[in-house]
């Protein structure tokens, strides 16, 4: 059993945001009251190591590691643990960022049975909510008299939550856009 420490509920950083912090760009945080985390390099020499600090405390170092991909080079952070990771967490209330294994972190629904009527409940209003969110963050869903390619991923989303009606109307708006 978990001891209570989910992701949903930490503060996620990754080497983006943390280069951005570097730089003196603001990112986006989540929560009611965000702790003040920065962000710095120490050694001009070495830009691969970050210092990061949350409100004030002593920091801790994370060395970045880029690899080349077909599209050009990716940085994750290397954990103390010994881990190459995508994305740091805080826990609530927490003082140092660390991966999920150090961390001890799971996601909230791996405790559910979705098989259960309660747990299948649960895991349905989870991943609607989650569909709520995704649609909020795509601006456009029209190009050109037809659906963008992140509204129809969307789409195909909702189907799989088993929300075909909301696939249907859609459609059915489209076809209305088109006769007009």
């Amino acid at each position: 059993m978990n001891d209570g420490n989910y992701i949903e509920d930490c503060l996620i950083l990754t080497p983006k945001d943390a280069l951005r912090m570097v730089k003196g760009l603001n990112i986006k945080k989540v929560g009611v009251n965000p702790p003040d985390v920065k962000c710095w390099i120490d050694d001009p020499k070495n830009p691969d190591l970050i210092s990061i600090s949350v409100n004030g405390n002593e920091p801790k170092e994370f060395e970045l590691e880029w690899l080349d991909m077909t599209f050009g080079q990716v940085a994750f952070f290397n954990c103390a643990c010994g881990n190459r990771i995508a994305k740091l967490y805080l826990l609530p209330h927490g003082i140092e960022f660390g991966c999920r294994h150090c961390h001890n972190l799971r996601y909230r629904l791996s405790n559910l049975n979705p098989k259960s009527a309660a747990g299948y409940k649960i895991h349905r209003f989870d991943r609607i909510s989650k569909l709520i969110y995704k649609r909020i963050d795509i601006p456009r869903i029209f190009y050109k008299g037809k659906y963008t390619k992140r509204f129809n991923r969307f789409l195909a989303q909702c189907k799989a939550a088993g929300l075909d009606d909301m696939v249907e109307n859609a459609k059915g708006m489209l076809e209305i856009t088109k006769t007009q």
